[in-house]
């Protein structure tokens, strides 16, 4: 069970999984599955290394400041918590760092649902890793891949995707895996899985991820689909871009909807016939050399 939020020093703390990765890779989908454990609460993104980062906050903060910054996050409506509560829970364990206060959000998250452990999705917190792990012993980090060629195929014309073109989000897709395996290599708990391995054999690779997070594995987890949408009926409408952007709760869930299905391989190999001979051309030429070591063959 994990430890209330606070000074605790070095006692134990149950593993907390961090999935992180290329967006459109199957993090969600990840998400889902681990959230389904009777044990374990996974909230929507959260984003809050990189909001107390760009606020130039140091370890040391207020609770007023920690309040401020973490409800001020552009979809803290989807998290289902009141703000009041919030501070009420930052002031009671008198919270007085980034630490601390993440400790705080997640575990009053994992309350919402009756459950004693938490964890995070979010493919932002890429650029954060080896920050996130220093500040969070307990921290597993879970680095999802997909094909590239499917990640294009299926992030392309997306509101959120890092470019417009192909051959930019193959760029993408190329840094944000090779700056997640860098800062793989300077942590302690770091576990690389295959979208397509999850797809195929999930029970295999859902045993592997809790034994590595030392978390007894449910049949549950491979039924995610029947609650998907009880789940994601908690993304509300979200302002981006300097709120020039507006996507709404149906649009988000949309994004999202073959969660709402069992595993199907189908979802591998969509490139083969979305993508036409010159889009993969262009793809090939910035993602080829990485898409053919990790083993994505022709």
């Amino acid at each position: 069970m994990q430890l209330a939020c606070g000074n605790q020093g070095a006692e134990f703390r149950a593993p907390a999984p961090f999935i992180v990765g290329m967006g459109r890779s199957g993090t969600t989908l990840l998400r889902l599955m681990l959230d389904a454990h009777s044990q374990l609460a996974i909230p929507p993104e959260t984003d809050f290394i990189g909001l107390f980062l760009r606020r130039n906050f140091g370890e040391h903060i207020l609770c007023h400041d920690a309040f401020k910054t973490m409800t001020g996050h552009y979809d803290w409506k989807s998290f289902g918590l009141s703000r009041e509560s919030f501070r009420a829970a930052l002031i009671e364990k008198n919270i007085a760092s980034r630490t601390e206060a993440m400790r705080c959000f997640y575990e009053l998250y994992a309350q919402r649902f009756a459950k004693t452990r938490w964890g995070d999705k979010t493919p932002a917190h890429v650029p954060h890793i080896a920050l996130l792990s220093t500040l969070l012993e307990e921290a597993r980090f879970i680095h999802i891949i997909r094909d590239g060629r499917d990640v294009v195929t299926s992030m392309r014309g997306m509101w959120f995707a890092p470019a417009r073109t192909v051959s930019g989000i193959a760029r993408a897709w190329v840094e944000t895996i090779n700056d997640t395996r860098r800062q793989g290599l300077t942590i302690k708990h770091y576990l690389e899985l295959r979208y397509e391995d999850l797809i195929m054999r999930p029970e295999i690779e859902l045993r592997k991820i809790c034994a590595f997070i030392d978390l007894p594995y449910e049949p549950s987890m491979i039924d995610y689909h029947k609650r998907a949408a009880e789940r994601l009926a908690e993304l509300e409408a979200v302002n981006l871009r300097f709120g020039l952007l507006r996507v709404t709760g149906n649009q988000r869930r949309y994004n999202h909807r073959r969660t709402s299905d069992p595993p199907s391989a189908s979802r591998i190999g969509r490139w083969r016939s979305e993508l036409n001979a010159r889009d993969i051309g262009a793809v090939d030429r910035v993602a080829g050399p990485l898409l053919r070591e990790l083993g994505y063959g022709a």
